[in-house]
């Protein structure tokens, strides 16, 4: 297993790569990502319990289908900054998930 990214590093990773906070749950904050100002189908939950302060595979795993993307391998590379929000545009686009 991989070494767990920090919960707080992830959801800055995600604001950065054009996800805004959509609405905030009792226990998770939920993200959205945005194209051109439009709300697309990408979305991923962050929980914010005392036993969720860094995530790892399993947690990642969760997130592969929201964020449409094909493996935890890319997940990772989202969240710790290897892969940029082009990139990530892209993978969208060649999936057929977002329209250029």
């Amino acid at each position: 297993m991989s070494n767990p990214i920090s919960r707080k590093q992830i959801e800055k990773a995600l604001q950065q790569k054009g996800f805004v906070p959509d609405q905030t749950g009792r226990d998770h904050r939920y993200y959205r990502f945005y194209y051109k100002g439009q709300k697309r189908l990408s979305k991923t939950k962050i929980s914010t319990g005392t036993g969720y302060k860094d995530y790892d595979d399993n947690l990642f795993r969760l997130m592969v289908a929201g964020l449409h993307l094909e493996n935890i391998k890319q997940v990772r590379d989202l969240l710790a900054c290897p892969m940029t929000e082009a990139d990530y545009i892209t993978i969208l686009v060649n999936r057929g998930k977002l329209q250029p």
